[in-house]
């Protein structure tokens, strides 16, 4: 699509996939491990209840994003859509887990259209420089500290 961002960010962890994929998968996690205030399921997917069809609600308040798991292939790929709550159109983010050694590379690409589409950029930075690479590393934070 024209005006469609793209990126990808990267991040190593001396954690297990498996261990990753615990934190990554289970939405009410979030808040242990990263700046999400709150999280919950409105929905259960299958297999119950971080799978495929999983309506995963974050935020408290008035403030809310709401995501659909579109992808669950445990403990390796993971993929979702935002239905709902951020200034985006057409998020989809696919989170890839890789053995490296004994440890695990973090790819998690997002593809997306900004509103208005002149702030493309702006989003594209504000997620990947910031959101999206703060929750690699935290992810990749957490799941060693659960292996130590």
């Amino acid at each position: 699509m024209v005006g469609s961002k793209s990126f990808l960010v990267v991040a190593n962890t001396t954690a297990s996939p498996e261990r990753v994929w615990e934190l990554l998968a289970d939405a009410t996690s979030w808040p242990s491990w990263s700046r999400v205030p709150a999280a919950r399921y409105k929905r259960e997917g299958e297999p119950a209840p971080h799978g495929v069809g999983a309506i995963r609600d974050f935020g408290t308040g008035p403030i809310h994003s709401f995501e659909e798991v579109i992808l669950f292939d445990p403990p390796r790929h993971f993929a979702y859509q935002l239905l709902s709550g951020l200034p985006i159109d057409g998020y989809c983010a696919d989170v890839q887990l890789m053995p490296v050694g004994s440890g695990t590379r973090i790819e998690w690409a997002g593809t997306f259209d900004a509103r208005p589409r002149f702030l493309g950029s702006f989003w594209k930075f504000v997620f990947a420089r910031i959101l999206i690479r703060g929750f690699a590393k935290s992810l990749s934070r957490a799941a060693e500290a659960l292996e130590s």
